[in-house]
């Protein structure tokens, strides 16, 4: 059905200028008519370049006509694209470019009455000849993590270059609408299931110290505080559970040991585990889970 193919450097990085995501990348694709394509699933943005074909896009009620020689922006997690002839198209994926993108659009100021969340944009030879270098680097193979990286940079200078503020700002406005949510509902549904701060902001497409700006801003309290606090009230929520088994308990939040387990629900629970159980027992306040 497609011909996808990802050329994204996993080599580590070695230089003190590089602080990025290694969710970088730049893909080249096809498809055939009739195709949906809902690849996009980080918290960055998905950045589209039609190189052949038609198709229509749609986020949330809104759908809008594209055709080759256009480009537009996608908020993660949302938003599909539908093929309506045989389709080829160039995207760029990465955490990196948000921060101008918003700063872009709150220099211009608010912009809520446009009415619309897609703003589709004509590339011009500047941007025409970009994207033909880079489809020329991925179909003789390159992979080079720092080269994409560069030609992110470089993208932002062409579009600052070749567009007005005002397009600019419409182009980078449906991301000023999403990012925080999208970002928010990131960090609660796998706040639980990570070992470390800097695997969750992996898992959000941030490095580490853009990701805890970025978790200030949302949650307005330290990052670390924020997660034990929701470690406590799930275990609350298991330990008041009609069947408690303490080891699994143990096990699923990843204590170290029964002592280390202990101490946390001393800490935030104000007691221990078993205690805690027989209190719940007593007040009959059981949670089916």
């Amino acid at each position: 059905m497609s011909n996808d193919r990802v050329y994204c450097c996993n080599k580590e990085a070695t230089c003190n200028n590089y602080e990025r995501s290694e969710l970088v990348f730049f893909e080249q694709v096809k498809f055939e008519k009739g195709f949906v394509w809902e690849k996009w699933k980080t918290s960055g943005i998905c950045w589209i370049f039609l190189l052949s074909g038609e198709a229509g896009v749609s986020i949330e009620d809104e759908v809008v006509f594209v055709e080759a020689g256009e480009m537009f922006l996608l908020p993660a997690l949302k938003g599909k694209l539908k093929a309506f002839t045989p389709l080829e198209f160039l995207y760029f994926i990465s955490d990196r470019p948000t921060e101008y993108c918003l700063k872009t659009v709150s220099e211009l100021g608010c912009l809520e009455g446009r009415g619309k969340l897609l703003e589709i944009l004509p590339l011009n030879q500047l941007l025409k000849g970009f994207v033909e270098m880079l489809t020329v680097y991925l179909e003789d193979g390159v992979d080079c993590r720092y080269l994409f990286e560069e030609k992110q940079e470089e993208l932002f200078v062409l579009m600052k270059s070749c567009y007005s503020k005002e397009q600019l700002s419409y182009f980078f406005y449906t991301l000023s609408l999403h990012k925080e949510g999208d970002l928010k509902k990131l960090i609660e549904d796998n706040c639980l299931h990570v070992k470390s701060v800097a695997e969750l902001a992996q898992i959000c497409g941030y490095s580490v110290s853009s990701f805890k700006r970025a978790f200030k801003e949302i949650f307005d309290e330290p990052i670390y505080q924020w997660i034990l606090g929701k470690k406590a009230d799930r275990l609350k929520e298991r330990l008041s559970g009609e069947e408690v088994n303490l080891k699994e308990i143990i096990y699923e939040f990843g204590f170290s040991s029964p002592a280390h387990f202990t101490k946390f629900c001393k800490k935030w629970l104000g007691m221990t585990p078993t205690k805690f159980i027989e209190e719940q027992k007593m007040t009959g306040e059981h949670i089916d889970l």
